[in-house]
């Protein structure tokens, strides 16, 4: 009679505990490679890197709704896939250490989106008269070196303001998002149209 073996049943629960294992191992390994390896459009899908630069004002009443237009359009930008839109922070933080200042000065604005590898600017000017607020801003292509359309909005108050300027960010969101699809990997600028305005208030 042998001595230490074990009942019959016992190596063959062994061998297939040692098969699920297995099985299980393949499994992770299949899943891990789907999150590392995605196919079809989405791996092909290029997003458009984006900043906004702080809008100036053009005078003294027309600062704090300076302020409001950038911050109004960077949360239009939020949430769209196809706009990678630079941090503020990483923004301001470069052009300290560079010594650079914001502007919608075109020479001035393509130096520091060719610095930051971006594909488009966006930067303007915001004034103030009487109970008029008109927001000039320029969409500008790095890679073009020059202004792609121009656009203008005039608002009476904040409640108008913050709609008018989230109408023109969905604008040029549009606009871009057009650019990301026809990319797909590949660098092209957007096509020049003419200065056209989103929507101008007369009194």
């Amino acid at each position: 009679m042998q001595q230490g073996s074990g009942p019959p049943w016992a190596s063959k629960k062994s061998s297939k505990g040692h098969a699920g294992k297995v099985i299980l191992v393949a499994m992770c390994v299949a899943v891990a490679a789907v999150f590392a390896f995605p196919t079809g459009s989405v791996a092909q899908v290029r997003t458009v890197k984006l900043s906004v630069f702080n809008f100036g004002a053009l005078n003294i009443d027309a600062s704090s709704y300076a302020t409001m237009v950038t911050n109004y359009l960077i949360s239009s930008f939020r949430g769209n896939p196809a706009l990678s839109v630079l941090d503020r922070k990483e923004l301001e933080s470069f052009l300290f250490l560079n010594d650079l200042q914001q502007n919608d000065a075109t020479e001035n604005v393509i130096h520091i989106g060719s610095r930051l590898d971006l594909d488009f600017v966006v930067a303007g000017t915001v004034g103030k008269t009487g109970s008029a607020i008109t927001v000039r801003c320029n969409l500008f292509s790095v890679s073009q070196k020059r202004v792609l359309q121009s656009f203008l909005i005039r608002a009476y108050g904040d409640a108008e303001l913050m709609s008018e300027t989230f109408k023109l960010g969905e604008q040029i969101a549009k606009l871009l998002s057009k650019e990301a699809e026809s990319r797909k990997g590949e660098s092209s600028g957007l096509p020049s149209p003419p200065a056209v305005p989103i929507r101008t208030h007369t009194e």
